[in-house]
């Protein structure tokens, strides 16, 4: 079976489209939807301007915001089913800006008004928040986790989908477990405020 799905980037007043068909592969008990390890482009925006800059080098996708009081986003689609078993990995090495502001991965990001979070910030807290219809839900609070590392450090963020729950990982440390939603949209990276991270990878898979 074949899908055609819609390849959104976006930012302060910047979206780009692109559409691709993807095929489904037959379901096997685990099967990798998408790995990007970043040493080719597989569809994200790459710009440097006033706001903020994306870059894929040397094998990492490096992000900056520069704006005070913006966040920035950037996403591309991937196909999951959710009604199957997932996860989403990434590890993500924060380089300089606001040590109390957040930075981490997005899910089921139909627009700059929709989408689902989970983040660490430098000084070691995480949350998990959703962003609907243009408003903010906290589902796990900000809090203090030991398994973080501070400064400047890369963390490893893991979001499991198991039947009717997340579980969420920091650097292989389970810290919190919430119930999980359906969505729609793209996967991809969030920072507020001044940041700069640099991106490993991203791995999403049937688990």
């Amino acid at each position: 079976m074949r899908e055609q799905i819609t390849r959104y980037f976006f930012g302060e007043g910047r979206r780009v489209e692109s559409f691709q068909t993807y095929e489904l592969l037959p379901a096997t008990l685990e099967q990798l939807i998408d790995l990007d390890e970043f040493t080719q482009n597989k569809g994200w925006s790459e710009f440097d301007d006033r706001e903020a800059s994306t870059q894929i080098k040397a094998g990492k996708f490096i992000v900056e915001s520069r704006l005070t009081g913006h966040t920035w986003k950037t996403s591309r689609a991937v196909l999951i089913d959710t009604t199957r078993n997932f996860s989403i990995e990434t590890e993500m090495k924060w380089i300089g800006g606001y040590d109390d502001n957040f930075y981490g991965v997005l899910w089921g990001s139909r627009d700059g008004n929709n989408f689902f979070f989970f983040g660490v910030t430098s000084s070691g807290n995480f949350a998990y928040r959703k962003f609907l219809n243009g408003s903010w839900t906290d589902v796990i609070r900000f809090r203090l986790s030991l398994a973080i590392n501070k400064g400047v450090a890369s963390n490893k963020l893991f979001i499991s989908k198991r039947g009717e729950n997340y579980e969420f990982r920091i650097n292989d440390q389970v810290v919190g477990i919430a119930p999980s939603e359906d969505f729609t949209g793209n996967i991809g990276f969030h920072l507020n405020d001044p940041m700069k991270v640099e991106i490993e990878y991203l791995r999403i898979r049937y688990e």
